[in-house]
């Protein structure tokens, strides 16, 4: 249901008669716009075409500059000149006033609490440990001036890899008379290697506690109940976990448990069952585990079946043979696959002809490498259309809704967002585009995230908007799920808004101790769930970041990630779910996602050997590595499925000759 427009907030662009039920107020002039002209650069802003408002960092008075000029010497010639505050500038080197950083600045940055001096990475007041750290104010505002606006704030050894782009400290977005929150950062720690091999170790010990819970406690079932030590079905009764679980166990280094479970997997697999699965979860946490684990055996080089019986193709058999049962579900008029199939019938009388886009778009990487891995084309066709069948029902904006009618191309929930529903679309259209060299891919992806950014994103958060008309808002809110949206922005190549992104989320982590399914922004409360389901789309953000962009940061952020799973959701059987991070209460339930990719995500960034930072591989969005399939990696495995071919020859050959 969309919110109701507040008719009152006219849009202060000239040409524009637009009311909007939630103004956006730009920090550079202060004049209201809707959410067509929010940006700077819509409404041609008349303060300055800097991305950053210049203040007086003693008085907060701003310092309009014009195109081109110095903004550092107009900002010192105010404080020599004219700030009421009439401290004098210096030309001299001062030092940091933080004991414990050496750093110097020919210009210092005064803290507008304390007043002291500090350089760039210090300067904000909880940097410092402010003794005069005076939090904003949460009681209504009315007038639009007197506010001061947000300071710019850079981290040194960004700003060697990012020029000229600073991010800002933000508040939640929040129409007046909801309450502000600023971002709480700490002093970031010196990392050296030690450091991070034990945070590594540690990473290592919590996978080991978890996946001998499984293993004791809830084996050959699909996930474990934590609480109550015991094992349930979720995804098909094929032992999911350890399916999910098996690369993980490669990238941790447990290379004998590895091969001793894909034997297990490879006897004791078998999907001819009269049971109904998700298409969606089956082909990333199934489909995707089989195909990972095949790809490292046969081209990652790694010493992966030591023993004396012989890997040829076990796994990928059974994946050719689990797409084949899938391949039913894609049988509609639009492309778009159905949401759930019977492994052994196919498509289910009844079943709902309503699926949402993740789950109607997220099939191009394992359906593509099992194409070329098969030498199969249905797999990679049957993906494409499916892509190509949502992408064919956007709007004059080019934004697709949530939820499809897959017969009729008729969208159900029209809300266009990057959070539930929606995520891994967009995901997998970049992510193919690098695996596959595809540029039809690439070129939908460029759409998209022009499309995404120019009408969803709003300060540094993504809402949701009505995809046929952007300007209306349909939630307001941020969706866990979304943590994966800066990752994908690193890989990308879009550092500055991926930064942007992930440092507010970062702060709910923060606040809350973990990160909460649904964030209000308009009000500034968790609602309307409030678990921590494990999740593992910030890890990842930070794993892709740590590579893009070194900064101690990022091990920090990861390291606090470590510590508060291991405190708060750690029990005896494994690991918890949170049902509610207002009073961490926990919930019976570890999935399987935890071991497969919050914990692998969370071990990389801390591993600065790991073969997958030096190798051409690529996640999915469940965490499995798929290699670049380049034509070396299709003739091993070509080779390898003739020599199977012929040995089974002439084993029924000599079974002829002895009857």
């Amino acid at each position: 249901m969309e919110l109701e427009r507040d008719i009152g907030q006219h849009c202060s662009y000239n040409d524009c008669n637009m009311l909007d039920f939630l103004p956006f107020t730009c920090d550079r002039c202060k004049e209201v716009f809707c959410g067509e002209h929010r940006r700077y650069e819509d409404h041609k802003c008349a303060i300055s075409y800097d991305k950053v408002v210049p203040s007086c960092p003693l008085c907060n008075q701003i310092i309009h500059c014009k195109p081109g000029e110095d903004v550092n010497a107009k900002v010192n010639a105010h404080i020599n000149q004219g700030c009421p505050k009439e401290v004098t500038a210096t030309t001299k080197k001062y030092p940091c006033s933080l004991n414990l950083c050496k750093s110097k600045e020919l210009q210092p940055i005064y803290c507008a609490n304390c007043k002291k001096q500090y350089c760039m990475r210090h300067k904000l007041p909880s940097a410092h440990s402010c003794s005069a750290n005076n939090r904003p104010s949460s009681s209504p505002s009315t007038t639009k001036s007197n506010q001061k606006p947000p300071e710019p704030s850079i981290w040194e050894n960004i700003s060697k890899h990012i020029t000229d782009s600073p991010w800002q400290e933000k508040m939640w977005l929040a129409p007046p008379g909801c309450f502000l929150l600023f971002l709480s950062m700490v002093q970031a720690e010196a990392w050296d290697p030690a450091t991070q091999g034990e945070l590594r170790d540690q990473v290592e010990e919590m996978f080991d506690h978890g996946y001998s819970s499984y293993m004791t406690h809830a084996f050959p079932q699909d996930e474990l109940a934590s609480l109550s030590c015991k094992g349930f079905v979720s995804h098909g009764n094929n032992s999911l976990t350890l399916i999910d679980t098996l690369d993980t166990l490669v990238v941790m280094g447990k290379y004998d448990e590895f091969e001793k479970q894909v034997w297990w997997v490879a006897d004791n697999t078998n999907f001819d069952i009269d049971l109904c699965v998700s298409v969606f979860e089956t082909n990333i946490r199934v489909l995707g585990g089989l195909l990972s684990a095949h790809v490292l055996i046969t081209s990652s080089g790694l010493p992966l079946m030591k023993g004396p019986r012989s890997y040829t193709t076990e796994l990928l058999d059974l994946a050719y043979d689990l797409g084949m049962r899938l391949l039913p579900a894609f049988d509609t008029t639009t492309g778009i696959p159905y949401g759930t199939v019977n492994l052994r019938y196919g498509v289910p009388d009844g079943e709902t002809r309503v699926t949402c886009t993740a789950g109607g778009g997220t099939f191009s990487i394992e359906f593509g490498v099992l194409s070329v891995l098969t030498d199969q084309p249905i797999f990679m066709h049957v993906a494409r259309r499916a892509t190509l069948g949502l992408w064919k029902y956007r709007s004059s904006y080019n934004l697709i809704g949530n939820h499809i009618d897959t017969s009729t191309g008729h969208w159900v929930h029209n809300g266009a967002s990057t959070g539930g529903g929606a995520d891994s679309f967009y995901e997998y259209l970049l992510k193919a585009a690098i695996l596959f060299d595809d540029d039809e891919s690439m070129e939908l992806w460029r759409e998209s995230y022009h499309a995404i950014n120019r009408w969803t994103k709003v300060n540094d958060w993504y809402i949701e908007v009505n995809y046929e008309d952007p300007t209306k808002w349909t939630q307001v809110s941020f969706s866990s799920l979304q943590a994966f949206w800066p990752g994908v922005q690193a890989l990308y190549g879009d550092l500055e808004e991926a930064i942007k992104n992930v440092i507010e989320i970062q702060a709910l982590w923060r606040i809350y101790g973990v990160l909460p399914e649904n964030f209000d922004l308009a009000t500034g409360k968790v609602k309307p769930r409030t678990s921590y389901p494990l999740r593992p789309e910030l890890a990842e953000s930070f794993f892709y970041l740590s590579g893009a962009v070194p900064d101690d940061m990022w091990l920090d952020f990861a390291k606090e990630m470590v510590q508060n799973i291991n405190t708060i959701t750690r029990v005896e059987c494994g690991f918890a779910g949170v049902v509610d991070v207002l009073t961490q209460e926990l919930y019976d339930h570890m999935d399987s996602y935890f071991l497969s990719e919050t914990l692998k995500y969370l071990y990389l960034i801390f591993d600065r050997d790991s073969f997958v930072k030096k190798s051409p591989y690529v996640f999915n969005t469940e965490g499995r590595r798929q290699a670049e399939t380049d034509k070396e990696t299709k003739t091993k495995t070509e080779t390898k499925t003739k020599a199977k071919q012929k040995k089974k020859q002439k084993q029924k050959q000599k079974q002829k000759q002895k009857q």
